[in-house]
């Protein structure tokens, strides 16, 4: 009896060494051993399954004439809706954004007004202050991950503690930093053809939520138009029941564009 449990003992601590030493191992490691593939597949495995989102936060936004800051509540459903209510100062509300990929509801509580129109109209430029479709509007409030790319071409590097990837697409190149500490990708930029920066990201305090890495501070750099949106969580939930839609009183003046 003593002997089969001394054995069980061993099993256990050979197991746990073997995971131990497994997470354990730097970036540079995982690389030398590994594909750029198993590791495109090891970082996507890592990345948050997301179909919906609740969250309370800060949006600050900077650029070369003014910044200012809103209080934000969120609510975002299957890659295909977003719900965006603002707060001034003293938890006045300021406006209701209701956004899917192809049209968006703007409520102005102050002047009781809701415009509804396309995504590609100038409302909503001016409303965000840059120019962005569904997809970079949803980077502004989300982690990076991997899934879906196809690029043409996959290089990576390497230091102690992260793994740089570069994939190369027809008119982009996406770079992508995945830190071993976090087990999160932690900064992100997009460039052009031309090999010019379009986009910039960093992503901060992250935490665990349903086994996966979120990160509760987002900065998000556009250069050309010199403008910065950092996004910085209070309170975040994922996969939970959202109500992505809302209602403006009877009294409402609707414009249709």
């Amino acid at each position: 009896m003593i002997t089969f449990l001394f054995n069980r003992l061993l099993n256990f601590l050979f197991f746990f060494g073997a995971i131990f030493f497994v997470s354990c191992r730097t970036t540079e490691e995982i690389a030398n051993r590994s594909s750029a593939e198993e590791i495109i597949s090891a970082i996507q495995q890592q990345s948050p399954s997301i179909s919906t989102m609740n969250a309370e936060g800060i949006l600050t936004v900077e650029n070369e004439e003014h910044s200012f800051n809103l209080s934000f509540e969120l609510q975002y459903k299957n890659n295909d809706s977003l719900l965006l209510t603002l707060f001034g100062p003293f938890g006045i509300s300021a406006g209701i954004l209701q956004l899917t990929r192809d049209s968006f509801q703007l409520y102005n509580a102050i002047e009781n007004r809701l415009i509804i129109a396309s995504v590609h109209d100038k409302a909503l430029e001016t409303l965000l202050h840059f120019s962005a479709d569904f997809p970079t509007i949803l980077k502004l409030f989300f982690d990076e991950n991997l899934s879906g790319t196809q690029p043409n071409i996959v290089t990576l590097s390497t230091t102690q503690d992260e793994i740089t990837l570069s994939l190369v697409h027809n008119n982009s190149t996406e770079k992508f930093w995945f830190n071993n500490n976090e087990q999160a990708i932690v900064r992100f930029e997009k460039l052009n053809s031309a090999n010019e920066i379009l986009l910039k990201k960093t992503m901060k305090r992250f935490s665990s939520i349903k086994e996966k890495r979120f990160p509760n501070w987002i900065r998000t750099y556009f250069p050309q138009e010199h403008r910065t949106i950092t996004i910085s969580y209070n309170s975040l939930e994922l996969n939970n029941t959202v109500q992505c839609s809302f209602t403006v009183p009877r009294n409402t003046e609707i414009i249709r564009r």
